[in-house]
């Protein structure tokens, strides 16, 4: 079964955007259009706003009363804004309920700034049969066509791509996702990020974007704080990945631990990779509330005067929390595509 995309991959070759031919100034790709670097400010590189995790079959799934969802979200998008967030990587990808007609209108009525992703999440079973069942070919096609096109008929670009794996191994489906993820990011120039919590997979899966000609500062080790070596985090980061420490929560003793692989990295010549997040938020459709949501600001409000008391410089701390997410999260600005349906 052939996957319905609005926009064949050939059609987007015949504008001329590769990867490696373009020369333009960088922007970050969000829901309302491309930004520069001027305009992104602090940026939360992992965060969720609207997410479901109770699985493709369940009836409603990836859906719920958007007045709900603003009632909930639109204080905590707020907050953050207050606080100096002025862009959110949402980390939502296909399997796990993204959202798009939602996160848009969070993001128009909140005035934040969101880039939202394409790929499928494909551990645990999460991927639903139709993404499972596609060739590594459709897989590519359908995200060029989000990248380059929009996503599910809406004008909505995706700014990278979000892929995962199972906890102590890379199974058969996720390495194809990974696979298809990396031909899309050759041609497009996104950033692959990957659910990944153990050092040795994240090792074999930038091996594998390598062999398939992907640049290595094009991958983004999501949850790398879960792997206790920081060898592999100097290691990775050496060879050009970005090291995504994203459980930032404001609680003293979990954040220590954060930043000790902050001041290791820093000491190994790594700073540039290093990325702060929280993976915080998010609605979950089903649930009273939209259940129970942490808020954005731990990073802004906690965690940048633990990292100035620690010594850390303000150009060390505006690398770490506005340079090098949106290097990470950035692609070459593009023109328009033309009679695209």
């Amino acid at each position: 079964m052939r996957l319905n995309t609005s926009v064949l991959v050939s059609s987007i070759l015949a504008t001329g955007i590769m990867a490696s031919s373009l020369a333009a100034e960088r922007v970050l790709q969000t829901t309302s259009g491309p930004i520069k670097q001027s305009a992104a400010g602090l940026i939360l590189p992992h965060e969720h706003l609207f997410t479901d995790l109770r699985g493709p079959d369940t009836p409603g799934y990836g859906q719920a009363d958007i007045a709900d969802v603003k009632r909930v979200m639109l204080p905590l998008l707020r907050d953050a804004k207050e606080a100096g967030v002025q862009t959110l990587i949402e980390c939502t990808s296909i399997g796990v309920g993204r959202n798009v007609h939602i996160v848009s209108a969070l993001a128009s009525e909140s005035g934040m700034q969101v880039v939202v992703p394409t790929g499928v999440y494909g551990r645990a079973n999460f991927a639903p049969k139709k993404y499972a069942d596609a060739t590594e070919d459709e897989l590519v096609r359908l995200m060029m066509t989000e990248i380059v096109a929009g996503i599910d008929g809406t004008s909505v670009k995706a700014g990278f791509i979000k892929t995962a794996s199972s906890d102590s191994e890379l199974k058969p489906l996720e390495a194809k996702f990974l696979r298809a993820s990396g031909r899309a990011s050759l041609q497009t120039g996104v950033a692959v990020a990957s659910h990944t919590t153990s050092g040795a997979i994240a090792r074999k899966q930038l091996d594998i974007l390598k062999e398939l000609g992907v640049p290595e500062d094009r991958f983004v080790w999501v949850h790398a704080n879960a792997e206790p070596d920081i060898e592999i985090h100097k290691e990775l980061a050496k060879r050009g990945a970005y090291i995504e420490l994203d459980s930032v929560n404001g609680k003293e003793a979990d954040d220590a631990k954060i930043l000790k692989i902050v001041q290791a990295l820093i000491a190994a010549k790594c700073e540039d990779k290093i990325l702060l997040s929280q993976d915080a938020g998010w609605y979950n459709p089903g649930q009273v509330n939209g259940g129970n949501q942490r808020g954005f600001t731990a990073l802004a409000q906690s965690f940048i005067p633990q990292m100035k008391k620690a010594g850390l410089t303000e150009a060390q701390i505006n690398k770490l929390t506005h340079e090098n997410p949106f290097r990470a999260f950035s692609i070459p600005e593009r023109p328009p595509l033309k009679n695209a349906k």
